[in-house]
């Protein structure tokens, strides 16, 4: 909907309100719909489904190796403890057990320690090289950063396998971690399915086509986490299992990529000269924030003002991208297998598959009546998702029950469409030879984040245990909060006067309407602004007639 706004001065101003999504088109009642341009993506591309069969069968592949490290670590862990013991994936200490053992809890730290260590040591060159690899896109094209998380997930699964083979202590698996996160891993797969999908998207298509990838993303982790633990429930051999299980993984890693060389056309025009290292890779991301020529331009001094919302929009991700993270369902499974929950293995299982279910179908259902049915823009579909996400964190703080941890999850269900629509959001922002660099920076600060975040809301969980667990779902909805305000600010800074806008005084819109009555010229020359989607911008011609 179009807001008409009046000042003091006599001055209509015409400005759009978040609920509005960008407005491709604006056309007179005289014209036809076949005279209206219609808006193309950067690339055209040959399919419309093309990337997507990339992004699942890679974090399907990538899901089934986390239990399969678990499994280990926590089989390694119990070897140093001298406990002879078999370990499988149902094989847990409840939190609730008043008989467990000084041992038991010994054991169970350290495994959670030293999955930390691993995480960290491939999560740390894991950010570095997002932003090498992601920037150096934009010139040597996404095609090699689709094939190269392949590449690499399939050398880290031959060390993984020759470590568990020789029986090598736990500290060769850092240097396997290192090497994987050094080689991209999936956060470079992902950052260059974002920047494929928007170069083939328009505007108006880009959000959907993102939340898609991330439903893909959730709906693959999901199959690949219930298969390989059914596998290894099955399967009490764990020596032989390993390697068994990377063969299939690793078979799966082989078939993605040659998916990539067949049917993954590229759409980026590669420069010869292009260097991987190089400063350039590292100013390009930096530049996009830091400098006007990155941002889509549209004279009248309108980049200085939409470099500062691209700021305020990558603000409020780092909020978001703290509590949208693993870290939080690790302290989120922490707190139900813990009083007064107490849940078993099962019920933790129907848990955590029904809040992904109710994600990947509250984003869709939430998506297509908030912008087609509402007339939502990306960021007012943002504001309502962390609404929704803030009321399911105060809930699960005060929870008491399993039947409100479940109730939690519903009110929780749009939590998938806040990190897809700033992204979306912000690619709209900066130029398309920029797209790459772009969601380079955005994959590494979500990396980062969640290292952050584990190191921010583990201390307050463990210290608040004991008083009131519930306090770090609180500091949680603190987090959104604040991302929910810069938010707020930018669609504020978004309303304002643009400078270099041309004002229409309320006279010159009384004559406007009378010369529309009298021919369609008055509306021919209204024009959309191709920078600003849903602006409007006035012709020479029409200024002539309306004076």
């Amino acid at each position: 909907m179009q807001q008409i706004e009046q000042s003091t001065d006599g001055v209509v101003e015409t400005e759009s309100s978040f609920m509005d999504p960008p407005q491709r088109h604006l056309q007179s009642p005289r014209n036809s719909l076949k005279d209206q341009e219609i808006p193309q993506p950067p690339v055209k591309p040959k399919r419309r489904i093309i990337v997507e069969p990339v992004v699942f069968l890679y974090f399907m592949a990538a899901a089934a190796c986390s239990p399969l490290m678990i499994f280990y670590v926590e089989k390694k862990v119990y070897e140093r403890f001298h406990v002879n013991v078999t370990v499988s994936n149902s094989s847990s200490v409840s939190l609730c057990d008043k008989n467990q053992t000084t041992n038991d809890r010994l054991i169970q730290e350290n495994a959670a320690m030293w999955n930390m260590y691993l995480t960290i040591a491939y999560m740390i060159p894991s950010v570095i090289s997002t932003v090498v690899f992601g920037a150096h896109s934009d010139r040597a094209g996404r095609k090699p950063y689709l094939l190269l998380p392949c590449f690499s997930g399939v050398l880290y699964l031959g060390i993984t396998a020759l470590i568990v083979q020789l029986d090598l202590p736990l500290e060769y698996l850092l240097i396997s971690n290192v090497l994987g996160g050094s080689l991209g891993g999936y956060t470079i797969l992902f950052l260059g399915a974002i920047a494929y999908t928007a170069d083939t998207t328009t505007d108006g298509q880009r959000g959907f086509r993102i939340l898609v990838l991330d439903c893909l993303v959730l709906l693959g982790f999901a199959i690949g986490v219930v298969s390989v633990d059914y596998w290894i429930a099955l399967d009490n051999q764990s020596d032989t299992a390993f390697l068994s299980k990377a063969l299939v993984i690793g078979a799966l890693l082989t078939v993605t990529a040659i998916y990539v060389v067949l049917f993954v056309p590229e759409t980026v025009k590669q420069e010869p000269t292009a260097k991987l290292f190089s400063v350039k890779n590292i100013a390009s991301v930096v530049s996009i924030y830091t400098t006007e020529n990155s941002v889509t331009t549209g004279g009248n001094g309108t980049t200085g003002r939409r470099k500062w919302k691209l700021r305020i929009l990558f603000a409020s991700l780092l909020f978001v991208a703290m509590v949208l993270s693993p870290p939080i369902i690790s302290i989120e499974i922490f707190y139900v297998l813990n009083r007064p929950f107490c849940w078993d293995a099962e019920l933790l299982g129907t848990f955590l598959a029904s809040t992904m279910v109710l994600m990947a179908f509250g984003a869709a259902l939430g998506l297509f009546v908030m912008q087609h049915w509402w007339k939502m823009s990306d960021i007012g579909i943002a504001l309502v998702a962390l609404v929704s996400v803030m009321a399911a964190s105060v809930l699960q703080a005060f929870a008491n029950k399993t039947e409100l941890m479940f109730v939690s999850s519903v009110l929780g269900m749009l939590a998938l469409l806040i990190i897809p629509m700033i992204r979306a959001q912000m690619s709209k922002t900066v130029h398309p030879k920029k797209q790459g660099a772009l969601f380079a920076s955005v994959a590494a600060v979500e990396t980062l984040c969640a290292l952050l975040s584990s190191v921010t809301f583990y201390p307050v969980y463990s210290a608040t245990v004991d008083i009131f667990n519930g306090a770090v779902f609180l500091a949680v909805a603190a987090y959104l909060c604040m991302g929910f305000l810069l938010l707020c600010v930018h669609v504020i800074y978004s309303r304002r006067r643009r400078p270099g806008r041309e004002s229409l005084k309320i006279g010159d819109v009384l004559k406007r309407s009378y010369s529309s009555c009298q021919s369609s010229s008055a509306y021919s020359s209204v024009a959309e602004d191709p920078v600003h989607p849903g602006e409007l911008v006035e012709s020479n011609e029409n200024e002539s007639n309306v004076s």
